[in-house]
């Protein structure tokens, strides 16, 4: 009994909702399929044109050493939220059986550790896990699309329009705007290379 009434006490809430949170994510991840999520997957230089330069890529360094960009944002969120609610329910357990009991002072304390040990910690765990699950995102820049042949959708392709069908390197189809170098009328079904974007 005295075990359970420790972990209900109030110092240990914010980390027991963590691990509720956790657990959630952790169903719905394996009852609802993995979903790429594809808004979190930018490389430097989409974050970099986003913003200011130099601090765009700052911010992305701090994000990619957490996992993001490398990993669907829900197992980075989710390796946060364990290592969060582990840590602080591990700090308070210690720090309760050594001092006897739990001065209030203390939470903040252990919130802060917790938090900062929990950013790293998740850090750790993205890069085991990036190393453990291949990279299959879809998502890709059509600069990606520069060297593949594809074929042409509309009636043609000339120096002013014209589309293409073509495959990335994960087999998506994308269809893409083109025009011929040399004014050059393409009929449909034609097969084509893109060289430039």
């Amino acid at each position: 009994m005295d075990a359970l009434r420790f972990l209900v006490a109030w110092y240990n809430l914010p980390f027991l909702a963590a691990l509720f949170c956790f657990l959630v994510c952790a169903a719905l991840q394996l009852f609802a399929g993995s979903d790429d999520d594809t808004a979190a997957e930018h490389d430097v230089a989409d974050l970099a044109a986003e913003g200011d330069a130099p601090a765009a890529d700052a911010n992305h360094v701090g994000l990619a050493a957490l996992g993001f960009g490398r990993l669907p944002l829900t197992l980075v969120l989710m390796a946060f939220l364990g290592s969060f609610g582990t840590l602080g329910l591990l700090g308070n357990s210690l720090l309760h059986g050594l001092l006897g009991g739990y001065p209030a002072w203390l939470f903040v304390v252990v919130l802060l550790v917790g938090g900062v040990g929990a950013l790293l910690l998740t850090g750790v765990i993205s890069r085991v896990l990036v190393r453990l699950t291949p990279r299959h995102s879809a998502a890709i820049r059509l600069e990606e699309l520069v060297g593949r042949s594809g074929r042409v959708t509309t009636a043609t392709v000339s120096g002013s329009y014209g589309r293409v069908e073509v495959r990335d390197k994960f087999g998506g189809l994308h269809t893409v705007f083109a025009v011929t170098e040399g004014g050059e009328l393409l009929p449909e079904q034609s097969e084509v290379a893109l060289v430039a974007y």
